[in-house]
C-alpha cells in the first residue's frame, strides 16, 4: 500500500471516528427511525454503526490485499487477453484495480459520514453542526456515488484504450 492509499484510508476514517466520538454522546437514548415510529436504542445503533464502518473498511482493505494474489480468471477488464499476456500487463491491471478500490473506500467513507450526519442531526435537538439535508444528500451521498461511477468508467475506458 503506497502513501496515497494509506492517506485515502486513514484520513477519512480518522475524521469519521473523530466526528463520531464528538457527537455520539449527544444522541438521545432512543433514536427515531421514522416520524411516529418507536425509537431504537442509541447503544445498539452506535455499536452497529461502528461494526458497519469497520467491516466495510476491512472488506475494502482485504480486497486490496488480495488483488496481487487473485487468479487471472478474476481479472475481468476490457481486452483482457492483451493485458494478461505478460507479467507487466497483469501487474498494471492489478495496480489500476487497487486504485479503484482506494477510490471506492474513500467515497464509501464520505457517504458514511453524510449518512451519519443525517441520522445525528435528525435525532439531536441542537446539533453541534447542522448542515442542510439537501447539501448532505448532494455532496456526501450523491456526489461520491457519481464520482465512483465516473472513475470506474474512466478506468474501463483506459483499459480499452491502452490495450490497443
Amino acid at each position: 500500500m503506497n502513501a496515497l492509499s494509506r492517506f485515502l484510508f486513514i484520513v477519512p476514517l480518522a475524521v469519521h471516528l473523530g466526528w463520531f466520538a464528538a457527537t455520539a454522546p449527544r444522541l438521545p437514548a432512543l433514536l427515531g427511525t421514522a416520524p411516529g415510529a418507536p425509537g431504537s436504542s442509541a447503544t445498539v445503533f452506535l455499536a452497529g454503526w461502528l461494526a458497519l464502518l469497520f467491516l466495510s473498511t476491512a472488506a475494502f482493505l482485504g480486497l486490496r490485499q488480495a488483488l496481487p494474489r487473485l487468479s487471472d480468471r478474476w481479472l475481468a477488464v476490457p481486452r483482457r487477453e492483451r493485458w494478461l499476456a505478460s507479467d507487466e500487463g497483469r501487474a498494471e491491471v492489478r495496480a489500476r484495480l487497487a486504485g479503484m478500490v482506494d477510490v471506492a473506500l474513500l467515497f464509501t467513507q464520505i457517504v458514511f459520514v453524510g449518512v451519519y450526519q443525517i441520522i445525528y442531526q435528525t435525532n439531536v435537538a441542537r446539533p453541534l453542526v447542522s448542515v442542510s439535508e439537501d447539501v448532505l444528500l448532494s455532496f456526501f451521498v450523491l456526489a461520491p456515488l457519481v464520482l465512483v461511477t465516473v472513475f470506474l468508467l474512466l478506468l474501463l475506458r483506459g483499459f480499452a484504450r491502452d490495450a490497443s
